[in-house]
């Protein structure tokens, strides 16, 4: 069987790349040959090609002659299954729908809102309408998506183009959280066509603890306002004023860096609150295994969460806000806390409980790793998927 992904990149910009990657390690032992396509038009309306794997170099083709050119690709590679993530050019997708069966991963809610991921930049809100006219206005008013007339015009019209033309010809539109199936349903996508499978971690299972006498909360992530660590700060203030034992490591880097210094300084937090910037995988790693608690802080509708995974991975309980696919793998109650969205005071009794309760904080761990392994490892993930495959050409 052999499987071509469609994205608009191959340079790792986010999950879905990060995703995209770990097939083409994953599908070739279960017997899968795996090809990655990023595809994405240019202002000059020609299209940007680079191929994972086989040409680091990007290429420029026309538009008069991308169709050939991806038709003798598909021969070339001997194609069985077309694999959609992030791609939006209605004309391709019409062109590739007649010549191979096709499925399509919606990393985010994209697929029925044409900003993307369904959150009211401006407000900091979650939109919870289903795409309609007053997207015109709301994105102007909420700024979440780009204004420019022409450009708005084309996020509208290829949401209505993959709702209303592109999914019935779709064998399958495979979505990994229950809100984005959830949100599929309440754009107008038949029920029958989405096929849930939930993402995995290669995050190596660990029960190890810190060593240094120190119960450190970890956060992994940007640095934007999306991500909610000026409200995660904002929430932990009184526990770690209260006791110094308590460390806030702050893993990541982003656009909100210099507010977060100074939400730190004027709390007199320099010592508690550790800013580390990106750190490799292997680092990483070993600060989840040393973390007490894993916060995630997310005040948009994230489509999953994988860092939930990988702590749950780790033994590691959970707190976060209630936010879009959290709840898929964070069970309230069970592997950690869900919260109301923004909720600051909810937040902080919950990492205040988990602190003062360290029997507690271990058996929520426990429960998160026996989910992770028994749901979020690669080969649950990779079995549905080449079943999914399978039917896609049967169909």
């Amino acid at each position: 069987m052999n499987i071509l992904h469609i994205n608009e990149q191959i340079g790792i910009k986010g999950g879905t790349e990060v995703y995209v990657l770990e097939l083409q390690k994953l599908l070739p032992p279960q017997g899968v040959n795996t090809y990655w396509i990023g595809l994405r038009e240019n202002e000059q309306g020609n299209f940007r090609l680079a191929f994972f794997g086989e040409n680091t170099n990007e290429m420029e083709i026309a538009a008069t002659a991308i169709n050939t050119y991806l038709r003798n690709y598909l021969i070339e590679k001997k194609i069985d299954v077309i694999h959609i993530h992030n791609f939006f050019s209605p004309e391709i997708l019409e062109y590739l729908f007649s010549l191979r069966p096709m499925i399509c991963s919606p990393h985010t809610p994209w697929i029925v809102c044409p900003g993307r991921d369904k959150f009211w930049r401006k407000s900091e809100n979650i939109c919870n309408k289903s795409y309609g006219l007053h997207c015109f206005k709301h994105i102007y008013t909420e700024q979440c998506s780009n204004r420019h007339p022409m450009r708005v015009w084309k996020a509208w019209s290829n949401v209505e183009y993959v709702v209303k033309k592109a999914v019935p010809k779709y064998k399958a539109v495979m979505v990994m959280s229950d809100y984005v199936k959830n949100e599929c349903i309440k754009g107008g996508i038949s029920e029958e066509k989405l096929v849930l499978n939930p993402y995995f971690t290669m995050m190596p299972t660990s029960n190890d603890h810190a060593t240094d006498g120190l119960k450190h909360i970890l956060f992994v992530g940007r640095l934007i306002t999306s991500k909610g660590v000026h409200f995660l700060i904002s929430a932990l203030v009184p526990l770690l004023k209260k006791d110094k034992n308590v460390v806030l490591d702050i893993v990541g880097d982003g656009d909100m860096k210099d507010k977060i210094q100074a939400q730190i300084a004027a709390n007199g937090l320099e010592k508690q609150v550790i800013l580390h910037g990106w750190k490799g995988r292997g680092e990483v790693e070993q600060m989840m295994r040393k973390a007490y608690i894993v916060a995630f802080p997310s005040i948009y509708p994230e489509s999953f969460g994988i860092v939930g995974i990988e702590a749950m991975m780790c033994a590691k309980p959970v707190v976060a806000f209630d936010v879009g696919g959290v709840a898929t793998w964070l069970k309230q109650g069970e592997t950690g806390f869900l919260v109301e969205n923004k909720n600051e005071k909810a937040l902080s009794e919950a990492v205040e409980k988990l602190l003062n309760d360290e029997m507690l904080a271990k058996k929520m761990g426990e429960n998160g790793q026996q989910l992770a392994l028994a749901q979020y490892v690669p080969a649950v993930h990779i079995q549905k998927l080449i079943q999914i495959y399978q039917a896609a050409i049967a169909n």
